[in-house]
């Protein structure tokens, strides 16, 4: 199976362009201060190699994202299990927000709780 993003298919870059705008869900989870600049990390599942679709990514510092001993690119499937977070409704949530967004259908800040 090829990348859902080698042939665009997956992708969508206001998606990710608009996480940036969220602080990192696993400094806002630990209650720490943001010391790095948010990413837009693809945390989906994927095979190697490959990609998940951008709609399957969250904000993520860089500290957390792809720096240090506990960031996800050294702790793999076991990111979200080390800090105690449910990615699938971390998914839903800014997947939600965002459509209620860009498409006006609900007021963002009924759909979920999470701030900018």
């Amino acid at each position: 199976m090829r990348s859902a993003t080698k042939n665009k298919a997956g992708k969508d870059a206001a998606y990710l362009a608009w996480l940036h705008n969220f602080p990192c869900v696993v400094c806002v989870s630990l209650n720490v201060p943001q010391t790095s600049p948010t990413e837009a990390a693809h945390c989906g599942p994927r095979g190697l190699s490959q990609k998940c679709p951008d709609r399957l990514a969250l904000p993520i510092c860089r500290d957390h994202h792809r720096e240090g001993q506990f960031c996800q690119h050294a702790l793999g499937r076991f990111f979200f299990q080390h800090y105690d977070l449910d990615r699938d409704e971390l998914f839903a949530k800014f997947q939600l927000r965002y459509e209620a967004e860009h498409l006006g259908v609900l007021n963002p800040m009924d759909v979920i709780g999470v701030s900018a």
